[in-house]
């Protein structure tokens, strides 16, 4: 466990990865931070909101650019813990297994999204041995890579969470058919609102986030979790759910560790400086 204190605020991070906040005081920096090492991504998502390629590069030193970062910091002020993705593929960057370990050394948990493309035999020791939690993404066109990352990943005393963008009518079909397959093998279904961004189009997609919601109240909506830009659309619609909602820019933060990593963004969707 883990306790921060600044000012007013303080917090625990349990040793099952769950934040308990005591006031409603606002930490002086992040509880959690989203870190990207990439832009290179082979999937090439035609949703892509931050239109990665296989041409992208892999960050740099950065080992030594968390250290920089977060070594400097006591360690009542360094994140609970970090989401490792927001731009490109972590796993195929060669550095990621050292990464996971200097972060996990640090006093920090890392966790990391993946399209399970590249899951080699040193991603899945690294997982196990360093990370809390991986996040699944589902992509409809790489379905078999999909199914094949769950069997590996499943093994894992890992945490292991799917990540699904609701937007389209077969966004929720698909949903619902993952969730009869697999509620008895992730922790959590994230749900994540399609953003009109990068490669993604713009669609409509109010009605089917609230046939969504509709949805999940008849199943166990306890393994439910929703990114952080639904928070506009849960504080305008009444959804039917017990949930707690807070604005995103208050607990988090985004880092590229690229050549301007000392700097600290909203999210990975807007890139203004906090």
């Amino acid at each position: 466990m883990r306790i921060r204190t600044q000012g007013d605020y303080k917090a625990f991070f349990t040793d099952s990865y769950k934040t308990l906040r005591f006031t409603k005081a606002i930490p002086k920096t992040p509880e959690l931070l989203d870190v990207a090492i990439n832009y290179k991504r082979l999937a090439n998502c035609s949703y892509c909101y931050t239109s990665a390629t296989k041409s992208g590069s892999n960050f740099d030193d950065i080992c030594d650019k968390a250290k920089s970062i977060w070594g400097s910091m006591e360690l009542n002020d360094r994140p609970f813990q970090i989401a490792i993705g927001g731009a490109g593929e972590p796993t195929m960057h060669p550095d990621f297994p050292e990464f996971v370990k200097t972060i996990k050394e640090l006093g920090i948990v890392p966790n990391y999204t993946t399209n399970g493309m590249h899951l080699s035999e040193d991603v899945l020791k690294a997982t196990e041995s360093y990370c809390g939690g991986v996040a699944l993404s589902w992509h409809p066109h790489i379905e078999k890579v999909f199914h094949a990352a769950v069997s590996k990943l499943k093994m894992l005393k890992t945490k292991l969470n799917v990540h699904v963008i609701i937007g389209t009518k077969q966004s929720l079909v698909d949903l619902k058919q993952l969730y009869e397959q697999y509620k008895n093998v992730f922790d959590y279904f994230v749900i994540l609102p399609y953003q009109a961004v990068g490669r993604a189009s713009e669609i409509d997609v109010k009605f089917i986030w609230i046939e969504a919601f509709e949805w999940i109240k008849t199943v166990n909506s306890k393994q439910f979790a929703f990114g952080a830009l639904f928070y506009d659309f849960l504080k305008l619609n009444d959804v039917g759910l017990e949930m707690s909602i807070y604005n995103p820019d208050v607990y988090s933060g985004y880092i590229l560790l690229n050549n301007n990593y000392n700097k600290i963004y909203k999210s990975s969707y807007e890139l203004t400086e906090k």
